[in-house]
Protein backbone atom coordinates (compact mmCIF):
# COMPACT_ATOMS: atom_id res chain seq x y z
CA UNK A 1 0.00 0.00 0.00
CA UNK A 2 2.86 2.40 0.79
CA UNK A 3 4.26 1.83 -2.67
CA UNK A 4 0.89 2.68 -4.21
CA UNK A 5 0.72 5.93 -2.23
CA UNK A 6 4.15 6.94 -3.52
CA UNK A 7 3.11 6.09 -7.09
CA UNK A 8 -0.08 8.17 -6.71
CA UNK A 9 2.13 11.16 -5.84
CA UNK A 10 4.43 10.39 -8.76
CA UNK A 11 1.49 10.36 -11.19
CA UNK A 12 0.46 13.85 -9.98
CA UNK A 13 4.02 15.10 -10.46
CA UNK A 14 4.56 13.30 -13.80
CA UNK A 15 1.17 12.81 -15.50
CA UNK A 16 2.80 11.93 -18.84
CA UNK A 17 5.40 9.45 -17.59
CA UNK A 18 4.61 5.97 -18.94
CA UNK A 19 7.01 4.38 -16.43
CA UNK A 20 5.01 5.66 -13.45
CA UNK A 21 1.74 4.36 -14.93
CA UNK A 22 3.36 1.01 -15.72
CA UNK A 23 4.70 0.63 -12.18
CA UNK A 24 1.40 1.69 -10.62
CA UNK A 25 -0.44 -0.77 -12.89
CA UNK A 26 1.83 -3.59 -11.76
CA UNK A 27 1.38 -2.59 -8.12
CA UNK A 28 -2.41 -2.48 -8.47
CA UNK A 29 -2.34 -5.97 -10.00
CA UNK A 30 -0.29 -7.24 -7.06
CA UNK A 31 -3.00 -5.77 -4.81
CA UNK A 32 -5.62 -7.59 -6.92
CA UNK A 33 -7.10 -4.37 -8.33
CA UNK A 34 -7.16 -5.78 -11.84
CA UNK A 35 -9.42 -3.15 -13.38
CA UNK A 36 -7.31 -0.34 -11.92
CA UNK A 37 -4.21 -2.12 -13.14
CA UNK A 38 -5.59 -2.38 -16.66
CA UNK A 39 -6.51 1.32 -16.71
CA UNK A 40 -2.95 2.32 -15.75
CA UNK A 41 -1.34 -0.10 -18.20
CA UNK A 42 -3.62 1.22 -20.98
CA UNK A 43 -2.42 4.76 -20.12
CA UNK A 44 1.19 3.59 -20.15
CA UNK A 45 0.64 1.99 -23.57
CA UNK A 46 -0.87 5.20 -24.96
CA UNK A 47 2.12 7.18 -23.71
CA UNK A 48 4.66 4.62 -24.95
CA UNK A 49 3.12 2.34 -27.59
CA UNK A 50 4.66 -1.00 -28.50
CA UNK A 51 6.70 -1.38 -25.33
CA UNK A 52 7.16 -5.11 -24.77
CA UNK A 53 7.26 -4.73 -20.98
CA UNK A 54 3.95 -2.84 -20.88
CA UNK A 55 2.38 -5.36 -23.24
CA UNK A 56 3.47 -8.39 -21.21
CA UNK A 57 2.26 -6.80 -17.96
CA UNK A 58 -1.06 -5.82 -19.54
CA UNK A 59 -1.39 -9.31 -21.00
CA UNK A 60 -0.88 -10.74 -17.53
CA UNK A 61 -3.54 -8.42 -16.09
CA UNK A 62 -6.01 -9.32 -18.84
CA UNK A 63 -5.43 -12.98 -17.99
CA UNK A 64 -6.35 -12.25 -14.37
CA UNK A 65 -9.57 -10.69 -15.68
CA UNK A 66 -10.15 -13.86 -17.75
CA UNK A 67 -9.85 -11.89 -21.00
CA UNK A 68 -7.77 -14.68 -22.50
CA UNK A 69 -8.04 -13.49 -26.11
CA UNK A 70 -6.97 -9.97 -25.18
CA UNK A 71 -4.19 -11.39 -23.05
CA UNK A 72 -2.85 -13.51 -25.89
CA UNK A 73 -3.05 -10.56 -28.29
CA UNK A 74 -0.86 -8.42 -25.99
CA UNK A 75 1.52 -11.28 -25.20
CA UNK A 76 1.89 -12.12 -28.91
CA UNK A 77 2.84 -8.48 -29.57
CA UNK A 78 5.30 -8.54 -26.67
CA UNK A 79 6.82 -11.78 -27.98
CA UNK A 80 7.19 -10.28 -31.46
CA UNK A 81 8.93 -7.20 -30.05
CA UNK A 82 11.15 -9.11 -27.62
CA UNK A 83 11.19 -12.83 -28.43
CA UNK A 84 12.05 -15.61 -26.02
CA UNK A 85 11.02 -14.04 -22.73
CA UNK A 86 10.10 -16.80 -20.29
CA UNK A 87 7.55 -14.60 -18.46
CA UNK A 88 5.73 -13.73 -21.68
CA UNK A 89 5.67 -17.38 -22.72
CA UNK A 90 4.44 -18.69 -19.37
CA UNK A 91 1.71 -16.04 -19.14
CA UNK A 92 0.60 -16.79 -22.70
CA UNK A 93 0.57 -20.49 -21.87
CA UNK A 94 -1.87 -19.88 -19.01
CA UNK A 95 -4.12 -17.80 -21.27
CA UNK A 96 -4.04 -20.49 -23.96
CA UNK A 97 -5.02 -23.04 -21.33
CA UNK A 98 -7.88 -20.73 -20.31
CA UNK A 99 -9.13 -20.91 -23.90
CA UNK A 100 -8.71 -24.69 -23.98
CA UNK A 101 -5.64 -24.67 -26.25
CA UNK A 102 -3.75 -27.24 -24.19
CA UNK A 103 -1.22 -28.13 -26.88
CA UNK A 104 -0.40 -24.46 -27.50
CA UNK A 105 -0.08 -23.96 -23.76
CA UNK A 106 2.33 -26.88 -23.45
CA UNK A 107 4.41 -25.60 -26.39
CA UNK A 108 4.86 -22.22 -24.71
CA UNK A 109 5.73 -23.87 -21.39
CA UNK A 110 8.34 -26.08 -23.09
CA UNK A 111 9.95 -22.94 -24.57
CA UNK A 112 9.76 -21.12 -21.23
CA UNK A 113 11.41 -24.07 -19.47
CA UNK A 114 14.32 -23.99 -21.91
CA UNK A 115 14.81 -20.28 -21.17
CA UNK A 116 14.48 -20.58 -17.40
CA UNK A 117 15.20 -24.12 -16.32
CA UNK A 118 14.24 -25.43 -12.92
CA UNK A 119 11.57 -22.81 -12.31
CA UNK A 120 8.94 -24.27 -9.98
CA UNK A 121 6.09 -22.19 -11.42
CA UNK A 122 6.84 -23.20 -15.00
CA UNK A 123 7.16 -26.84 -13.95
CA UNK A 124 3.87 -26.66 -12.02
CA UNK A 125 2.02 -25.18 -15.01
CA UNK A 126 3.62 -27.64 -17.41
CA UNK A 127 2.69 -30.52 -15.10
CA UNK A 128 -0.91 -29.29 -15.04
CA UNK A 129 -0.97 -28.97 -18.85
CA UNK A 130 0.42 -32.48 -19.28
CA UNK A 131 -2.18 -33.85 -16.88
CA UNK A 132 -4.97 -32.18 -18.85
CA UNK A 133 -3.51 -33.80 -21.97
CA UNK A 134 -3.64 -37.14 -20.09
CA UNK A 135 0.15 -37.51 -19.94
CA UNK A 136 0.01 -38.39 -16.24
CA UNK A 137 3.48 -39.89 -15.79
CA UNK A 138 5.31 -36.89 -17.27
CA UNK A 139 2.95 -34.59 -15.37
CA UNK A 140 3.93 -36.27 -12.12
CA UNK A 141 7.64 -35.92 -12.92
CA UNK A 142 7.28 -32.17 -13.48
CA UNK A 143 5.27 -31.77 -10.29
CA UNK A 144 7.76 -33.78 -8.23
CA UNK A 145 10.57 -31.59 -9.50
CA UNK A 146 8.54 -28.45 -8.80
CA UNK A 147 7.97 -29.68 -5.23
CA UNK A 148 11.70 -30.30 -4.77
CA UNK A 149 12.41 -26.73 -5.87
CA UNK A 150 9.59 -25.18 -3.86
CA UNK A 151 8.59 -27.54 -1.04
CA UNK A 152 5.30 -27.22 0.78
CA UNK A 153 3.61 -25.10 -1.87
CA UNK A 154 -0.14 -25.68 -1.76
CA UNK A 155 -0.65 -25.11 -5.51
CA UNK A 156 2.04 -27.63 -6.45
CA UNK A 157 0.76 -30.17 -3.92
CA UNK A 158 -2.80 -29.76 -5.19
CA UNK A 159 -1.75 -30.32 -8.79
CA UNK A 160 0.34 -33.31 -7.79
CA UNK A 161 -2.50 -34.75 -5.70
CA UNK A 162 -4.88 -34.53 -8.65
CA UNK A 163 -2.31 -36.16 -10.92
CA UNK A 164 -1.69 -38.99 -8.42
CA UNK A 165 -5.43 -39.60 -8.33
CA UNK A 166 -5.44 -39.93 -12.13
CA UNK A 167 -2.66 -42.52 -11.74
CA UNK A 168 -4.83 -44.32 -9.15
CA UNK A 169 -2.37 -43.59 -6.33
CA UNK A 170 -5.22 -42.69 -3.98
CA UNK A 171 -3.16 -42.78 -0.79
CA UNK A 172 -0.51 -40.45 -2.28
CA UNK A 173 -3.23 -38.23 -3.68
CA UNK A 174 -4.90 -37.82 -0.30
CA UNK A 175 -1.57 -37.14 1.39
CA UNK A 176 -0.75 -34.32 -1.04
CA UNK A 177 -4.26 -32.86 -0.98
CA UNK A 178 -4.46 -32.99 2.83
CA UNK A 179 -1.05 -31.33 3.13
CA UNK A 180 -2.06 -28.64 0.60
CA UNK A 181 -5.27 -28.03 2.54
CA UNK A 182 -3.31 -27.43 5.75
CA UNK A 183 -0.94 -24.90 4.20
Amino acid sequence: KGSLEDLEKAVKLNPNDFFVFRQRGITKRELKDYKGSLEDLDKADKLNPNDSWILKERGSTKRMLKDYKGSIEDLDKADNLKPNNYFTLSERAESKRGLGDLKGSLEDLEKADKLKQNDSDILKERGAAKRLLKDYKDSLEDLKKADELKPNNSDILTQRGITKRKLEDYKGSLEDLDKADKL
